[in-house]
């Protein structure tokens, strides 16, 4: 919950500076949710934010946030759902729960539009579920896997039809989409995970040789040029960018060793949003890293 509320104030707080809320006021704004909603995720335009709101049974309910009109809306309270990721107008990719063909009732990739959850179309196979873990600004394609005879197995959708099979070896996670909905990020396992690319001409491109249950590549840039990963420990810090022109990699090292240390997201001037020892941390290009209420102090916030 921590880290969920964490994630929320940073993406929140970087996301006012060019929202039209800043504009108005003509000043810095932290919005904040009601207790109990964890933020996922954000549109590229900051209209939208999504996540799931968690009651003290621990059931799960995706819920969609106008971050311009503060309207904060539950998808749906008939079935659990989740809510991993929102794009410009308002589509929300995820899961609900419920059954499909006489199978048992599971969580199914799906998306929800229109007032409703859409479940989206399956492959051939004996699927167990699923997750739909990301959408593309544009609301049309999304990235996500499929449990289909006990394994993980990964795609991308297009308007909810299928639209490609992603390449792996034995389970595989894409948990992030290009904004055009051609590159897919996530991990493939070896001999256990590793951060990877599934490259728009169907190569597949291992971002590090280290291997590790955390090796992910996490978020794409809004302009599609870098992606945002975890690729293993280094000499040099954490590897952390990957310059998708260039294939460069750029290792970016935490200002507590000790402590955890994550990023969730990053914009398109290089900024990196994570946590570092319990507490948010920022992360520029040129500039090193700081402690959140260092750089919001800054920014007069």
């Amino acid at each position: 919950m921590k880290r969920k509320n964490i994630l929320c104030m940073m993406l929140l707080a970087i996301l006012t500076w060019l929202s039209p809320l800043q504009m108005k006021a003509g000043k810095n704004v932290i919005l904040k949710s009601p207790e109990e909603y964890q933020i996922m995720n954000i549109s590229p335009n900051g209209q939208w934010a999504c996540g799931d709101y968690v009651d003290y049974s621990n059931t799960h309910y995706g819920f969609r946030w106008n971050l311009i009109s503060g309207e904060i809306e539950l998808l749906s309270t008939a079935s659990q759902s989740e809510a991993w990721s929102v794009s410009d107008n308002g589509i929300v990719a995820g899961s609900y729960e419920t059954s499909v063909g006489g199978s048992a009732t599971q969580s199914f990739p799906a998306y929800y539009a229109d007032g409703k959850w859409n479940i989206v179309e399956f492959p051939i196979g004996n699927i167990e579920g699923g997750i739909a873990y990301d959408i593309t600004p544009d609301g049309h394609y999304m990235s996500g896997s499929l449990v289909v005879n006990g394994r993980y197995d990964s795609y991308i959708w297009k308007d909810g039809r299928l639209h490609r099979t992603l390449e792996n070896t034995r389970t595989s996670m894409p948990y992030c989409i290009s904004p055009d909905g051609q590159t897919a990020g996530g991990w493939k396992t070896n001999y256990n995970r590793q951060a990877c690319l599934w490259n728009a001409d169907g190569t597949v491109t291992v971002l590090s040789d280290k291997e590790s249950p955390w090796s992910c590549a996490r978020r794409f840039s809004p302009d599609g040029k870098k992606v945002l990963m975890w690729g293993g420990w280094d000499e040099e810090g954490l590897l952390a960018l990957y310059d998708l022109e260039t294939a460069e990699k750029t290792w970016v090292a935490p200002l507590d060793d000790e402590g955890s240390f994550e990023f969730f997201d990053i914009d398109n001037n290089t900024t990196l949003v994570g946590e570092n020892g319990g507490r948010g941390f920022v992360w520029q290009e040129g500039k090193g890293g700081q402690y959140l209420d260092a750089y919001l102090e800054e920014r007069g916030v």
